[in-house]
Parts: structure tokens; sequence; C-alpha cells
């Protein structure tokens, strides 16, 4: 047992994840966090929408690699400013204060491969007494077959190392913020459609439950007619949305400083950042009758 205070740094992290469609603009709202301060972890990916930035960035090739890296964070030395300094591969990474991980999607695909190619060959190969597989490295599966390969086993064990892992990170002394590609999935119990992070399985259904914001992001324009990319805060019943802060509007700039400043600033949303334009609706939601008002 802790006694701790509501005004604790520790209990005032903020752990953030912003889900949308591809090409939508999630990469590149992290562009808005400091880049002295923000240690990216990237899956195989570019960095081209951060290209005139200067992050710290890891790149995760194996899921080995996130196990290192969250130990890693683990040991990180505190500072006054309430940053940390953490030695990854030799390397030192000073003045992290956030983890930014992009993509949560992508790190889902990494388990799935490690528990196909990697841990049931050499779970089987143990129960076997190396009788029906041979024993070795991983083999290179096709992209897109995981889902038919994977047995009842493996979908828990997935489900189980996605809570474990999202739950560590989210237990780092550092704010944490995810990324996710979206989907669309039926609720069979009401029937209507909902809009959520693109994951499967158990962890789809749980995942929602280790953040405190949890943000659809959305095209719009602004006042000037230009494009403008806004987050979606609320959850409607269709869209899987999360403030538990109570503190944000329904939209919000796609903007990680004016979130994080408002939030921990313990200030209510003003009147003007209220009037952010809805962004309008999708064929999808328009067949639903779910259209915002514009």
């Amino acid at each position: 047992m802790q006694l701790a205070s509501t005004q604790d740094r520790e209990l005032r992290l903020i752990r953030a994840l912003v889900f949308g469609d591809s090409g939508i603009g999630k990469t590149t709202s992290l562009a808005t966090l400091p880049e002295k301060n923000t240690l990216i972890v990237l899956r195989e990916r570019g960095t081209l929408p951060l290209r005139a930035k200067h992050f710290q960035v890891v790149v995760i090739d194996e899921w080995e690699d996130l196990r290192h890296l969250v130990a890693a964070l683990r040991k990180g030395v505190p500072a006054s400013d309430g940053s940390i300094t953490a030695t990854i591969m030799d390397r030192e990474f000073a003045g992290i204060k956030i983890v930014a991980v992009d993509s949560l999607t992508e790190i889902f695909s990494l388990c799935k491969r490690q528990i196909i190619d990697v841990d049931r060959k050499a779970l089987i190969a143990q129960r076997t007494a190396g009788r029906s597989e041979k024993q070795g490295g991983p083999v290179d599966t096709p992209e897109g077959i995981y889902d038919e390969q994977m047995t009842q086993e493996d979908w828990g064990i997935l489900a189980s190392r996605m809570d474990g892992f999202t739950s560590s990170m989210n237990h780092l002394p550092v704010h944490t913020i995810f990324t996710s590609l979206a989907m669309y999935k039926d609720d069979k119990r009401t029937g209507e459609t909902m809009r959520m992070p693109a994951l499967q399985g158990a962890f789809a259904n749980t995942c929602n439950a280790h953040f405190d914001l949890v943000f659809h992001m959305e095209a719009t324009t602004g006042e000037d007619g230009k494009p403008a990319r806004v987050w979606r805060t609320a959850n409607d019943g269709i869209f899987r949305c999360k403030d538990s802060t109570g503190i944000l509007p329904e939209f919000v700039p796609a903007n990680w400083m004016t979130v994080m400043g408002k939030i921990l600033g313990g200030a209510k949303a003003k009147s003007e950042d209220d009037k952010q334009p809805k962004p309008k609706a999708t064929p999808k939601e328009k067949e639903q009758g779910n259209a915002d008002p514009k």
C-alpha cells in the first residue's frame, strides 16, 4: 500500500491514445511535442512527417526489443525537472518526459508474428521433444495470414502480452502517447457499428482501459477555409473515445501541448476553444443517421 495525493506527479501523468485512418496525421501530430523531452518509439517505418524535427528515436525490429526498452526506461535515472535519463543499447537518452509509440497497431502485428513464427514453434518443440517441429530460428510467414494461423491459445497469449506491454509502458514515470489505426466494428449486442482502434481479440475490448485519453482524429475545415485536424474526445456510443479528465470539449485541435496544457494546468477549456468546427460525417455515419450537424 502506498499513500499519495492527487497532486503527486505520478498520479498526474498523461496516458493517451489517438486513433484514426492511415494518412490522417497521427504521426504528424507528434511534431507538436517538445523535441528535447520526447522519445519516439517507431515500429519499422520512416519519420518523414517529422523530418523537420530533431526527436530522439528508437526503432523496434523484434518483440524482444520492446522488453529491453521497457526495462531500460524503468531503470531511468530521475532528474529534478521530472525527466529521466535512460540507457538504451549503450546509448544515453537524456531529458525524457514523454514517450510516444507509433503505432500500437503495428506493435500488435509484431506480437502476432512473434507468437506464430517463434514462440509457438518453440512451445511445440518442447511439448513433442522436437519430434514434429524442427528446431531453429523464426521463419518468414507472409503478412495477412496470421489470423488464420492463430489458435485459441495464441489469441489468449496475444491479449495477455499486449495488456502487459501497454500496462508496463503506462506505469513508467513519464507521459505516454500511443497512435493506432482505426476500424469499424459491429456491436453484436446493439447492432450498431463502432469506430475504435484497429486491434483484434480480447485486447480490442480492454485496450481503452489502459488510457485516460482516447481520441479519434478527424479532418475538418478551419474558420479560414483551410484543411484542419481535430481530435474527438467524447464517447457517443459510436466513437470509442474517452476523456477521463472531464476538462476537454468534444473537439480539440490536434496539438499535444495544447491538450496537455489544459489538463495539467487544471483549467477548464475556454469557450473559444469549444468552437472547434466539427468534421464532416463519413458515408457510413450518414447511413447510420449519426452525422454531426454542420
